[in-house]
């Protein structure tokens, strides 16, 4: 029998080892939260009570916060702010999401003027009116970013040069005014002809059939 070098307990010296690393409640283990070492049988209470580390809560805004920084989030961000949209008050740590996701006032630009075309209204509408803006803004008067002309929408989608279309062959996406060119002379599924033998096959295999099998005629 031998003495643990922790709890003094007397075990059989074969067990030793398990002993003081799995089972001795004296033993030195570390906290999760602050890494400081604290005996096994502490670990509970010095994490839920003791540690500096621990989540707690503002008394004043309930912003979560480690129980070590309460003072400087009391004198630094437990304020209150106004937000830019709509001018309610709240806690600073609270107006940053409000502004971006919840405020009913936001700035949000609409997308489909973000994507192809530029409204009259202009870009960016206050979150509460980007439905009517959708609706009866960007379908009537359209200012094509691309080309600039002045349109209705449903007309012009069909004629823009710089509408991107799917190539039938090869599935890429090019524009409107690119796809011919795109067609006769980049598609790689398209069939050509060697130059040097006059063998048909697709424009992507045509490099390899140089390099490896082109009998000239």
């Amino acid at each position: 029998m031998v003495n643990c070098n922790f709890c003094q307990r007397q075990v059989v010296w074969d067990t030793l080892a398990a002993h003081s690393n799995d089972s001795c409640p004296k033993r030195n283990v570390k906290c999760n939260i602050c890494k400081k070492v604290v005996t096994q049988e502490n670990l509970e209470n010095h994490s839920r009570n003791l540690c500096e580390k621990r989540k707690t809560s503002c008394p004043s805004c309930q912003a979560p916060i480690p129980h070590d920084e309460q003072e400087l989030h009391r004198i630094k961000f437990c304020k209150k702010s106004l937000c830019k949209w709509c001018s309610k008050q709240m806690h600073i740590w609270k107006t940053s999401r409000h502004e971006e996701k919840d405020c009913i006032a936001r700035i949000q630009e609409c997308e489909l003027c973000i994507l192809i075309w530029k409204c009259f209204e202009g870009r960016q509408n206050p979150y509460r009116q980007v439905p009517s803006h959708k609706a009866i803004v960007c379908p009537l008067f359209l200012d094509c970013w691309i080309c600039d002309k002045i349109v209705e929408k449903p007309n012009h989608e069909s004629v823009c040069p710089m509408v991107l279309l799917k190539c039938e062959k090869c599935s890429e996406e090019v524009t409107r005014e690119c796809l011919d060119e795109h067609s006769r002379v980049r598609c790689p599924e398209n069939v050509v002809q060697c130059n040097r033998c006059n063998a048909s096959m697709k424009r992507k295999e045509l490099k390899c059939h140089k390099e490896t099998s082109c009998l000239p005629n």
